[in-house]
């Protein structure tokens, strides 16, 4: 590798970083990426050194990625409980209308029973079964 000038990142890295979700993470990765190409072609270090350099930037990218990935996987997280509580509240709300239809007054037992019964048939399993595929990293 003595006349290296540029290295040309590809494949599952580039695909990761095009999953995250958000743009100044996919701008941070893509410039700690860039830098390296800048860095042999500026670089006054000598043949010997650039291995050097290169396994330090490899790490460098590495982290960044691992950091971005435990980061995403706690926005999904955190989206996948809000979209199960959004999917149980409109379930809620949908009951609220036909159990005010039925029975003026109902005791706090056979309401706490509803409302588990109904976050049971939000829909939620399915839903967020079927968005997670969406969500997660290449």
């Amino acid at each position: 590798m003595p006349n290296a000038i540029a290295i040309d990142v590809v494949g599952v890295i580039r695909k990761s970083i095009s999953s995250l979700h958000m743009e100044c993470w996919r701008n941070e990765m893509n410039l700690a990426i860039n830098w390296i190409n800048k860095e042999l072609t500026l670089s006054s270090a000598s043949t010997d050194e650039k291995p050097q350099v290169i396994e330090q930037w490899i790490q460098t990218v590495l982290r960044r990625m691992e950091d971005y990935r435990t980061r995403h996987y706690i926005v999904v997280k955190e989206a996948m409980t809000l979209l199960e509580l959004a999917l149980w509240k409109a379930k809620l709300d949908g009951s609220r209308k036909e159990d005010s239809l039925k029975e003026p007054k109902t005791k706090r037992a056979k309401i706490d029973t509803s409302r588990q019964e109904r976050r049971v048939t939000c829909g939620a399993a399915i839903i967020i079964k079927n968005v997670l595929p969406f969500l997660k990293l290449e």
